[in-house]
């Protein structure tokens, strides 16, 4: 056995023993935290152990041929609706155009085990689906199927090719001993402290510099409304994607741009580069799977930590902001009905159910889970896989998600009650010795983290109205958020972790804004500052406006 450490380019570090297979990973290994692949490092140290040189990562397999459709397809109407309740969802905006171009809804479930993902699919419906059988819901059912449900856009709108551009494009070599923030050792200095230090400048002047051509990439992503990265589903649980390893650290490189350029008094390009940021995290909307929908969402936690800091030292204008007003807009309502998390759903039903057909392909991914799960626990689910008799955990599982799939209909707060659902179906899956439904069901507690990313975009969102607010309002900020209806947004945005208004409070020249997070707990907030468990926005000293 040969014992892995590994960091990922989102900070985590995780461990695990493994035995080498022709010497390499015999299985995939993700962050615990974000999903990102980490297969490569792990083969590079297994291949400095052994004294060999390393398997190649998978290739970004842009431009391959897919069937060209422009939308996906339109969600059948006997499929439940996860839409909002009027009245009690997040703000409408005052004449926005929210026509996406991914329509169906969606949540996804994968199991993190000690930094390994383990893809699996879930039942869809009302009724307990029979082993094999397919509900003609008009969703995929076969991973063929799945494949071609997930479309890909016409030439010239993929954003997902310019994507795998900028990503092949990126030079990151060695910012880990930099000044830089984020990526290196560097600090940004506390909001409101300052400009940026003279060391903290050069090092992401010298990065941005350096990536000029990955930053071009990223903003012709932006402009592209649709996106299908490369991954062939028809693998099933085998299928691969690369494209998710550099995501994270190509987010921090646009935070950090949009900082640099806002510490120079550009607004212009900053609110271009947090456009190209939040760009990022959307390319990964359509993507059924939910590791790719649980980056997106730390990708908008490091978009909004972005905007924050440039909203903290330049002085945006309502012409500037137009855009990216818009684009959290969109994104608010996506995410509001559930159609990233949703998307993931329908992949789950899949891989889960062809893998619960298999019990040989199931018996070799229990290697993987050696890290997480005990030895006595292993060998029950071994046990129950050898003797081939599924049918009560297949009915289980699917009638859970039968029970969730009806939560996941309402509105937040509401939805959350699905991760309480689901921690009792595990505890009777563990009373009626289902050991695989228990196992299946445990990474399906996701509604607090579809939340988390709810809150994020209204904060972002509802920043942006204020500063648009400011600029009409001779530099001032409203005194509630009450003042920003009807002219800039249609409803005040509410909490989803409680359904109240967001908390706003005025605050020197400046103002608070957050929500009260999962702990539901009105504790003041507590400062973003990138990190994903604290969702609070803060404008400590307006900047003042340039004068011509």
């Amino acid at each position: 056995m040969i014992p892995i450490k590994i960091r990922c380019g989102c900070g985590q570090k995780y461990a695990f023993d493994v035995e080498p297979v022709e010497g390499a990973m015999g299985y995939a290994v993700l962050c615990p935290v974000c999903g990102v692949d980490g297969t490569a490092l792990a083969n590079e140290v297994i291949a400095e152990r052994l004294g060999a040189r390393p398997p190649s990562a998978p290739a970004l397999r842009l431009g391959r041929e897919v069937l060209s459709r422009a939308t996906l397809p339109p969600m059948p109407p006997n499929v439940p609706s996860f839409g909002r309740t009027a009245g009690k969802s997040g703000p409408n905006i005052r004449n926005k155009r929210l026509v996406w171009a991914l329509s169906g809804t969606v949540l996804a479930a994968v199991v993190l085990t000690g930094g390994i993902v383990f893809a699996r699919s879930a039942g869809l419906g009302k009724k307990p689906m029979a082993s094999g059988a397919a509900v003609p819901d008009g969703l995929p059912h076969t991973t063929a199927e799945l494949n071609a449900w997930y479309v890909e856009p016409p030439s010239g709108q993929n954003a997902a090719i310019f994507v795998g551009d900028a990503i092949g494009a990126l030079h990151l070599a060695n910012v880990e001993s930099s000044a830089a923030p984020l990526l290196g050792r560097g600090k940004l200095p506390p909001l409101g402290g300052g400009p940026l230090s003279a060391s903290v400048k050069s090092s992401v002047g010298a990065l941005i510099r350096s990536n000029r051509d990955a930053l071009q990439f990223f903003s012709q992503a932006s402009k592209c409304d649709q996106s299908r990265y490369p991954v062939d589903f028809n693998l099933g649980v085998e299928a691969t994607f690369p494209h998710l390893s550099k995501m994270m650290g190509a987010s921090q490189l646009l935070e950090l741009a949009a900082v640099l350029h806002a510490d120079a008094s550009d607004a212009k390009s900053s609110i271009e580069d947090l456009r190209s940021a939040f760009a990022l995290a959307n390319s990964l909307g359509p993507e059924p799977y939910l590791s790719s929908q649980s980056v997106r969402a730390r990708l908008v936690v490091v978009a909004l930590a972005g905007l924050e800091q440039s909203a903290n030292r330049v002085c945006w204008t309502p012409e500037a902001s137009a855009g990216l007003f818009k684009d959290l807009a969109r994104m608010e309502d996506f995410d509001a009905r559930g159609e990233g998390f949703t998307r993931g759903v329908v992949a789950e039903r899949v891989l889960t159910m062809s893998l619960l057909a298999n019990p040989a392909k199931f018996l070799e991914l229990l290697p993987m889970l050696a890290g997480d799960v005990s030895a006595e626990r292993r060998q029950r689910m071994m046990a129950r896989l050898q003797s081939g008799k599924l049918q009560a955990e297949e009915r289980f599982f699917d009638q859970t998600w039968g029970n969730l799939i009806q939560l996941r209909r309402q509105p937040f707060p509401e939805r959350l009650k699905g991760d309480e659902m689901i921690r009792q179906q595990i505890a009777v899956a563990a009373r009626e010795q289902l050991v695989l439904a228990e196992f299946l069901l445990s990474g399906l507690k996701i509604a607090a983290r579809e939340a988390r990313c709810v809150a994020c975009l209204r904060l972002g969102l509802t920043a942006t109205a204020l500063e648009q607010f400011r600029a009409a309002h001779a530099n001032r900020y409203p005194a509630s958020l009450a003042e920003l209806t009807p002219g800039l947004l249609g409803t005040v945005p509410t909490d989803p972790f409680d359904g109240q208004p967001l908390r706003y409070q005025t605050k020197s020249d400046g103002y608070e804004l957050y929500s009260v997070g999962p702990e539901i707990k009105d504790d003041l907030g507590r400062s973003l500052n990138g990190k994903q468990e604290h969702i609070k926005f803060e404008l400590v000293i307006p900047p003042k406006a340039k004068k011509d």
